[in-house]
């Protein structure tokens, strides 16, 4: 299989990588999978191509001793169908993976070093503007909440304007899209702070309706399918809005939970 599409993507990763100190290193590959190792004093990056699934993917695992512990865990995923897509395609999976490389930096233990569950830093405003990526007409929304709001409503926007998008998306987007939608909450949950983490869960997700669950949970990953599995019992729970002017810390750590 001619894998050089995957050329694009892997050289937008090697970029933000290779200058961190990462070295790229040598994968026997198959014609049906393809696989680009990076790895560091502490963690090791994977971009990954399965044909049967048509998935790219990047991973992330810790270091030890004797290399990659191999504990991968996805940051993004897409879908990617080389009868259909071409090189634009995969020039705008790359730069997603880079523009998550830059963001989201994860402090990956390795063997006897402790992994801090709450190392994510990108706020609410940073993933409701990664949304754009599949709702273009969240742009304008986002500079009307910054222009009227502050700090900004991270709940709110939310539930106003991003949970009926989803909906919408869910039950009449292709798979493509939807895959695309679930590659960046599985990116943003693992980048995001206690707030994100949890509109992603608690607002988002739990503002799916049930009978559209089936449509995205096969496309999360299993962190953030784990974490949605023990938010559905707020479900059915009302979430109330930020004050204005105020950060509610005692509402971001109850959703936390």
């Amino acid at each position: 299989m001619d894998f050089s599409f995957m050329n694009i993507i892997t050289d937008k990763v090697a970029a933000v990588l290779e200058p961190q100190g990462y070295k790229r290193q040598k994968v026997d590959n198959s014609d049906r999978e393809y696989a680009a190792l990076f790895t560091g004093e502490s963690n090791a990056y994977m971009v990954m191509y399965n044909a049967k699934k048509q998935l790219v993917a990047l991973k992330v695992c810790g270091m030890d001793s004797d290399g990659p512990d191999n504990s991968w865990k996805s940051m993004n995923t897409w879908i990617f169908d080389p009868e259909k897509d071409d090189n634009k395609e995969a020039s705008s999976i790359g730069n997603d993976f880079a523009d998550a490389l830059s963001v989201n930096k994860p402090k990956i233990s390795g063997k006897g070093k402790k992994k801090n569950s709450d190392d994510g830093n990108a706020d609410p405003r940073f993933f409701c503007k990664r949304m754009v990526n599949v709702f273009p007409e969240l742009k304008e929304e986002i500079w009307e909440e910054e222009d009227g709001y502050d700090p900004f409503r991270g709940v709110t926007f939310a539930q106003k304007h991003i949970v009926p998008k989803v909906n919408e998306l869910l039950k009449n987007g292709n798979k493509q899209s939807i895959s695309k939608l679930a590659g960046i909450l599985n990116a943003q949950y693992i980048a995001g702070d206690l707030n994100t983490r949890s509109i992603i869960t608690i607002v988002v997700l739990n503002g799916i309706k049930p009978e559209l669950d089936s449509k995205i949970e096969g496309e999360l990953s299993d962190v953030l399918g784990k974490a949605w599995g023990f938010a559905k019992k707020y479900r059915t729970k009302k979430v109330k809005p930020e004050k204005v002017k105020k950060v509610n810390n005692k509402f971001a750590e109850k959703l936390g939970q």
